[in-house]
């Protein structure tokens, strides 16, 4: 889910922008303004939970490797776990107002 959240957002912020630059009038409501600050609270927190998620997958492999958590985690089939990572294709991602 925090996958295709980040896709949906990851360039919209450039995507305004450039909607911004092509119609000046448009910039200059309250309402793009409060759009903008929108997309950037929704990146940041994005970006927070990734940290968290990461923060928490590498607890639970240095876990893993520990006396005596990797006897339990043998005994268990538990693996290494993954960290997040945007692919660069999904930080590309057009806005139409169409």
């Amino acid at each position: 889910m925090l996958a295709s959240i980040q896709q949906g957002l990851g360039g919209v912020g450039t995507a305004i922008d450039a909607l911004s630059e092509q119609y000046p009038v448009l910039y200059s409501y309250v309402s793009m303004d409060y759009f903008q600050k929108s997309i950037f609270d929704a990146v940041e927190h994005l970006q927070v939970a990734r940290r968290l998620y990461n923060s928490n997958v590498s607890l639970y492999n240095q876990k893993l490797v520990m006396f005596p958590y990797s006897i339990i985690a043998g005994i268990h089939g538990m693996s290494k776990a993954d960290f997040y990572q945007v692919e660069e294709n999904k930080k590309e991602y057009k806005v139409n107002f169409d």
